[in-house]
C-alpha cells in the first residue's frame, strides 16, 4: 500500500503520517516502522525495505522522508511494487515536483496535499481543535493565535495543548523545555508525550538531543531504585549518588509507575537503539517514537 503526502503544512502532513503508522502498530504490534531520510538512505536500503517481508509474517511500514529530491526515479519506478505490497509505504514531501507527484499518485492509493491554511481556515481549524479537545476559548484567544502564529499548526497545537492540562495561553509558555518529554515519559502519559516529541522535532531540536535526556532520566531511575533497595533513605541516596534532592524525589515519585523489569526493558532498548543508529541498521527518530508508543 503506496501513500503520497506533500505541502508545505508540515503539522498536518506529518500528523497523517503518524496516525497511519500508530494505526498500523495498534492492529499489528509486533509491526515495523522504518524511516529513511536523505542522510541515512541509499537506494540499497530502500529497496531492502520495498522488497523486504517478515519472516513471521507482520505487516512494516517505511516513511520515506524528502527523498524524492534525491532518489525520484528510483521511488518512481518501484511505486507499482509499493502500490502492490501488503506493507505500508508513504512518501512524505514538502514541495515535490509536479510531475513527479502526478507518476507517484497513479499508484498511490491515498494522495493528500497539504499546503498552508488561509487565515480563515487557520481560525476554523483552531475552532475544531478546541472542540475536540473540550476546550473554550474565547474570541480573544482565537484571534490571538490565528493573528499571531498564522498557519503555524505546530505552535498553535503546543498552545491548545498547555491550555488543556490547566495552563494560561501565554507565549513565554511555548519554549522549548529540555526536560519536558522526559517528565511526561516517566508520569506514562504517552499521547502528551507523544505530541511534545513531534512538537520538539519540528521546532529543531534533534532526535539525539532527545535521546540523551532520555537516556539520562533511566539511567538516573536504575540509580536511585537500587539505591532504594538497599534501605538507604534520602540523605543516603544524595551522598552515594551526588544527584541533587529534587532529582531524587522525582526519581522516587517516578519508580512508582515503572516497575524494575520495565525499566531495565527500556534501558536495554535505548541501548540497542543508539548501537543500530550508529550502524544505520535504525533510525533515532522511529525508534524513539516506537518507545513513546510502547508506554504502558
Amino acid at each position: 500500500m503506496l501513500y503520497l503526502i506533500y505541502g508545505e503544512d508540515s503539522y498536518r502532513a506529518r500528523k497523517n503520517v503518524r496516525e497511519i503508522t500508530a494505526n498500523l502498530v495498534f492492529r499489528d504490534p509486533g509491526a515495523e516502522i522504518h524511516r529513511l531520510t536523505p542522510e541515512n538512505s541509499n537506494e540499497e536500503k530502500i529497496a531492502d525495505l520495498i522488497a523486504g517481508q517478515n519472516l513471521f509474517g507482520r505487516k512494516s511500514a517505511a516513511v520515506f522522508d524528502g527523498l524524492l529530491e534525491v532518489h525520484a526515479d528510483f521511488l518512481t519506478k518501484r511505486a507499482k511494487e509499493m502500490h502492490e505490497s501488503k506493507n505500508v509505504y508513504i512518501i512524505l514531501e514538502n514541495k515535490p515536483d509536479s510531475k513527479l507527484v502526478k507518476k507517484i499518485s497513479k499508484f498511490a492509493q491515498k494522495t493528500l496535499k497539504l499546503d498552508k491554511l488561509s487565515a480563515d481556515k487557520t481560525k476554523a481549524w483552531i475552532i475544531n481543535e478546541a472542540k475536540v479537545r473540550e476546550l473554550a476559548l474565547s474570541e480573544q484567544e482565537i484571534g490571538f493565535l490565528s493573528s499571531d502564529f498564522e498557519s503555524n499548526l505546530w505552535t498553535i497545537s503546543q498552545v491548545l495543548e498547555l491550555k488543556s492540562l490547566g495552563g494560561e495561553i501565554d507565549v513565554r509558555k511555548f519554549l522549548y523545555n529540555p526536560f519536558g518529554l522526559t517528565d511526561l515519559f516517566t508520569l506514562k502519559k504517552r499521547r502528551e508525550a507523544y505530541k511534545y516529541f513531534y512538537a520538539d522535532l519540528a521546532s529543531g531540536v534533534s532526535a539525539e538531543e532527545m535521546f540523551w535526556k532520555l537516556w539520562w532520566q533511566i539511567k538516573t531511575l536504575l540509580a536511585v531504585s537500587a539505591e532504594k533497595q538497599k534501605g538507604l533513605n534520602n540523605f543516603q541516596i544524595k551522598s552515594s549518588t551526588g544527584l541533587h534532592p529534587f532529582v531524587i524525589q522525582k526519581s522516587l515519585s517516578a519508580l512508582s509507575r515503572f516497575s524494575k523489569e520495565e525499566l531495565v526493558k527500556i534501558w536495554d532498548e535505548l541501548f540497542a537503539l543508539w548501537r543500530d543508529s550508529r550502524e544505520g541498521s535504525a533510525d533515532l527518530e522511529s525508534g524513539l517514537e516506537r518507545l513513546i508508543l510502547e508506554l504502558a
